[in-house]
């Protein structure tokens, strides 16, 4: 029995989406090498996008539910010798005493926040980290569901 069924969740999710999703790694690094200050990732996972951001030299933090997924980030940043700075923390209510010229939430996380009310407060909790100059980035994808309808009978 695996004694750490999150862990093993956060490697296998780290698996798939660093192997399969890689057209928005270098929209992101982009946009945070030419950042005028530090970057924020909020719901930074395994570090699929975060890790690229510190190899490419830019000044990142990053924050995520799930300890689990942060432990293979970690894990993953010291055997590419990086230093990640991270923390578990929920992107609704986050508190630090840096501020950021750019806050990117990719993949989606934004869908994780399912009230009007939680989205508030995510707007409202990046706004109160940002620097004098920046930036905020959120991928958010509306999915089109078809209803296909049947006569009975």
């Amino acid at each position: 029995m695996n004694e750490h069924p999150d862990k093993l969740e956060a490697e296998l999710a780290d698996t798939v989406y660093r192997r399969a999703n890689r057209d928005d790694v270098d929209y992101y690094r982009d946009r945070a090498t030419s950042a005028a200050g530090p970057v924020l990732e909020l719901g930074c996972g395994t570090g699929r996008i975060y890790l690229e951001l510190l190899a490419a030299g830019v000044d990142a933090d990053g924050i995520d539910l799930s300890e689990a997924s942060l432990t293979v980030l970690r894990e993953t940043a010291e055997e590419r010798g990086l230093e990640p700075r991270v923390w578990r923390a929920d992107m609704t209510d986050v508190t630090t005493d840096r501020a950021y010229a750019l806050v990117i939430c990719p993949f989606n996380a934004i869908q994780a926040l399912t009230t009007v009310e939680q989205q508030r407060a995510l707007l409202e909790s990046v706004y109160d980290l940002l620097a004098p100059r920046w930036a905020v980035r959120l991928r958010h994808v509306r999915p089109r569901l078809r209803v296909h309808r049947r006569g009975v009978g």
